[in-house]
């Protein structure tokens, strides 16, 4: 998976598992490869959230935090859950984040799963129990009927909206008819925020992103809709998905002329079998003191060890659906990964 002197950690929640670098110093740095593995039963995918541009224990380099070690509540035993700023700012988000493309299942999305606002509500107080405190969404997931769902299951959710539970939502993609109904013009965004808002019922989203680079619109007109949402408070931080190397910096360069608020978090796709990331996205993001949240760290189910080779998957499960990603170039290549980190489960008696 990696060459020798490269430690990585791997955390396993149900069908996701995140790979992040060891702190420098690490026993085992110079053994090859190092293996962590941390399970809880959540029942539902997760987003794993690696913060990148940090010195040891996460903090980054040069910060006034960045002697200290991670924060870990103190829950009961079992629970290593622990909380670090989101990139170059105060706020402090669990490693684990919950994810929220297999809510509401509608709209083009059935065959990423149906879970209804009563599963929803109970996947929320399982993650927040493990010590989660942020969920991921987007206006595209299920075409809003995401969205709908987390705003109704945390509507009842132990009586209510929890007030330390942080919320993302991302815009860019159209949900409607007309030449406007999607991109990233300030005329969109800020009506996609709106619509976010009513469908969460909420007054404000924590990190709202951009969902992809909009080829039209100048960079400097939504980063500009980014600092207008944030001025007026329906909007807490902003950040960048599924950005390229280029689009990121040119991002940044714009907002440090025009705005006066910055990104502080990239969403990118990695996993052991897509580490395309490595090139530029995540130097990138330690250059710039962003925090990286990868998204779908097993694949969309490719690594969560039912899809194996000559083993076909029945349509229960995402990939033997049809869902179309991620889309994968060298299916051999995909199994010899399979092959090795079945091995490395088996030798350490995980999944």
């Amino acid at each position: 998976i990696a060459g020798k002197g490269r430690t990585l950690a791997y955390t396993a929640v149900a069908d996701t598992v995140a790979i992040s670098p060891e702190p420098p110093g690490s026993e085992a740095k110079d053994q090859g490869i190092r293996i962590r593995v941390r399970c809880v039963a959540f029942g539902a995918p997760v987003a794993v959230t690696a913060s990148q541009g940090r010195g040891a224990h996460g903090a980054r380099a040069g910060h006034p935090r960045s002697a200290d070690p991670p924060i870990t509540p103190d829950f009961p035993e079992g629970h290593i859950m622990q909380y670090h700023p989101l990139g170059r700012s105060g706020l402090m988000v669990s490693d684990l984040i919950l994810g929220t493309i297999p809510f509401g299942g509608a709209n083009g999305f059935e065959k990423t799963g149906e879970v209804g606002a009563k599963e929803a509500r109970r996947l929320i107080d399982i993650a927040r129990e493990a010590g989660v405190n942020m969920i991921d969404t987007a206006d595209l997931y299920s075409k809003g009927v995401a969205e709908e769902t987390v705003g109704a299951a945390l509507a009842e959710a132990n009586g209510g909206w929890p007030e330390d539970l942080l919320v993302t939502s991302k815009a860019r993609f159209p949900l409607g008819e007309g030449p406007n109904a999607g991109g990233s013009s300030r005329y969109h965004l800020i009506r996609a925020c709106e619509a976010s808002l009513r469908r969460l019922g909420t007054d404000h989203i924590d990190l709202y992103y951009l969902h992809m680079w909009d080829g039209v619109t100048p960079i400097e007109e939504s980063v500009a809709a980014m600092d207008t949402l944030i001025e007026h408070g329906k909007v807490r931080y902003f950040g960048l998905s599924n950005f390229n190397g280029w689009q990121s910096m040119k991002a940044m360069a714009a907002a440090a002329d025009l705005s006066r608020h910055r990104p502080v978090a990239q969403q990118v796709y990695y996993t052991p079998e897509s580490r395309e990331a490595e090139y530029e996205l995540l130097p990138f993001a330690r250059d710039q003191g962003l925090a990286t949240s990868v998204w779908s760290p097993l694949g969309e189910g490719l690594l969560t060890g039912k899809l194996r080779r000559d083993q076909p998957l029945d349509e229960s499960h995402r990939q033997g659906s049809g869902w179309p990603e991620p889309w994968i170039n060298d299916r051999e290549r995909l199994f010899d990964i399979i092959d090795i980190l079945v091995e490395i489960g088996e030798a350490h008696d995980v999944s």
